[in-house]
């Protein structure tokens, strides 16, 4: 668990510097939203919409965006 939660947070850091850069999506970051059945915590990165006019082009963004990172997060040698 404690590595999915670092690997996750490697994906959350990518996502987030873009958008710091102005040029993505801000998400936001939890250490525990859940536990699991050992009670490790499980970790996530969560979206909120809080505009009621997002359109389907805006969420399809966020998905775009959340895979880039995680095919960066990959190549940088984490564990898919």
């Amino acid at each position: 668990m404690i590595a999915h939660n670092r690997f996750n947070h490697h994906i959350f850091e990518l996502i987030h510097a873009r958008a710091m850069r102005g040029e993505g999506v801000l998400l936001s970051w939890t250490d525990c939203y859940r536990h699991a059945p050992d009670h490790q915590p499980i970790a996530a990165i969560k979206s909120f919409i809080m505009n009621p006019w997002t359109d389907l082009d805006a969420v399809e963004t966020v998905c775009r965006q959340l895979l880039e990172a995680r095919q960066q997060a990959i190549a940088a040698g984490g564990a898919a």
